[in-house]
């Protein structure tokens, strides 16, 4: 199957998702240091500006297109609907966290830090998205039911 969604036919910018995959390390790097649930907040919000049309008001998407325009990195389009469901994977995964940061369960924090920041990682370094290939799996599985 192509991994295109035949229902979203907006395009992004991978080399930008990919630095902001990096920043968003970052902060959740700094929510672990600083146990300040306040970053948890910021990178919701900023992922919430993103998933719902409003990149222009993201912090860490802005950042990211200075960072590449800096870097002289080029721009490469991929599919647009693979990359929000990742997005909205990755609210999940801050949702989680805020919750068990409430709930005062660091074993529980630690956990889904260390899953999200792996995801993240993997989507940096390796060009490989979790949400993405799961997003694409269930578009197999629906079209052959």
């Amino acid at each position: 199957m192509s991994q295109a969604c035949p229902l979203n036919f907006v395009r992004i910018d991978n080399t930008r998702s990919r630095l902001v995959s990096v920043l968003m390390i970052a902060v959740i790097g700094l929510f672990l240091l600083t146990k300040t649930p306040l970053w948890l907040l910021f990178a919701s919000a900023d992922l919430l500006m993103r998933l719902y049309g409003r990149s222009a008001f993201s912090p860490l998407f802005r950042l990211a297109g200075w960072l590449q325009e800096r870097a002289g990195l080029p721009e490469r389009q991929v599919d647009g609907a693979a990359k929000n469901v990742a997005g909205h994977f990755g609210l999940l995964f801050l949702a989680l966290l805020i919750l068990g940061w409430y709930l005062h369960s660091s074993v529980f924090v630690f956990a889904v830090s260390a899953v999200y920041i792996i995801c993240l990682a993997m989507d940096a370094v390796l060009d490989f998205c979790v949400g993405c290939r799961i997003y694409h799996l269930y578009r197999t599985i629906l079209s052959r039911g």
